[in-house]
């Protein structure tokens, strides 16, 4: 039981990570994973004491199962926006520069300084 929660975290963060993750999504995959374990903690224990709780007791697990839920799901939809706006920088940052003459990096030239997303790169 144990051994089979553990592997399926690892395979959880693999999955997410992918090959080369960058910092922020490996913290990003690492909340991912916490929050699926506090899920399904939740849904366990839930299931495994249904019987035995009063309507006020039960409603109080929903809830608990309920914010779970919705911070796996927030913190999946984190990690989706950060991948999302990765790839418009990574695409300009590859590029070559138009000219070799301006000073900066090519991204500064491109319009990107020190981790800013030129406007109309955040759809």
């Amino acid at each position: 039981w144990k051994y089979a929660l553990v592997r399926k975290l690892e395979l959880l963060r693999a999955e997410l990570g992918g090959p080369a993750p960058t910092p922020l999504e490996r913290l990003l995959v690492e909340r991912v994973a916490a929050c699926w374990l506090q899920l399904h903690y939740a849904d366990i224990l839930l299931a495994q004491n249904a019987n035995k709780l009063t309507l006020g007791q039960g409603e109080h697990h929903e809830r608990c199962r309920d914010r779970a839920h919705k911070r796996y799901l927030s913190a999946l939809k984190a990690l989706a926006l950060v991948r999302k706006l990765a790839v418009p920088v990574l695409q300009r940052a590859s590029r070559p520069a138009a000219d070799d003459g301006g000073e900066g990096t090519a991204g500064e030239r491109n319009g990107y300084h020190a981790g800013r997303v030129p406007a109309g790169h955040l759809n």
